[in-house]
C-alpha cells in the first residue's frame, strides 16, 4: 500500500471515529427501553432505535451519524433536513448483482434537503425515489451519495429534473 493511501485510510477511520453515533430504524423498535441488536450493535428503543424514519428524524440525533435501516417496507415520504447522515439499508455496500439480504424497501419519496447525506443499500420500488428540491445555484447542496441501491419498476415524470 502506498504512503498516501495509508494516510487517506487513517483520515477516513479518524473521521468515522469522531462524534458519530449509530442509530437503528427498525419495525421491531416498538417497546421503549428494549435493547435490539443489529449487525453486532446494541440499540435502545427510544434513544438509538426508532420504529420509522419520522420518529428518528424528529429525535435529537448527533451529526456524522450512521443510521442502519433494517429490512422491511417503508412507505411514507421522508424529508432529510439534518446534514451529515449516512443511511445504510440492509444491503449496504452490496452490488445489486450479488445475492442480497432481505431488502430495505422504499416505496415513497426521499427528499434530501441537507448536505453530506448518503443513501446506501436500499431497494426502491413503485413510486420510491430520491429527490432534492431545496438546492439552488446560490445555495447548493454537496456530498450527496446514492450508492449500492436497486431501483425496480419505476417511472420518472416528464417534469422531474
Amino acid at each position: 500500500m502506498k504512503r498516501h493511501s495509508i494516510f487517506y485510510l487513517f483520515l477516513f477511520l479518524f473521521c468515522l471515529s469522531g462524534n458519530a453515533a449509530n442509530y437503528l430504524i427498525s419495525k421491531k423498535a416498538t417497546t421503549v427501553g428494549e435493547i435490539i441488536t443489529h449487525r453486532g450493535y446494541d440499540f435502545k428503543v427510544g434513544k438509538s432505535a426508532f420504529p420509522d424514519f419520522e420518529s428518528f428524524l424528529a429525535a435529537n440525533t448527533e451529526d456524522n451519524s450512521i443510521v442502519y435501516v433494517a429490512d422491511g417496507t417503508y412507505s411514507k415520504d421522508i424529508t432529510i433536513t439534518k446534514p451529515n447522515l449516512t443511511f445504510l439499508g440492509n444491503n449496504a455496500y452490496s452490488d445489486w448483482t450479488a445475492t442480497r439480504n432481505a431488502e430495505t424497501i422504499i416505496t415513497a419519496n426521499i427528499y434530501i434537503k441537507a448536505s453530506n447525506v448518503t443513501i446506501n443499500g436500499f431497494k426502491f420500488t413503485e413510486k420510491g425515489r430520491i429527490e432534492s428540491t431545496s438546492a439552488t445555484n446560490a445555495n447548493p447542496l454537496s456530498e450527496i451519495k446514492v450508492l449500492h441501491n436497486y431501483f425496480e419498476g419505476m417511472t420518472i415524470g416528464r417534469n422531474t429534473h
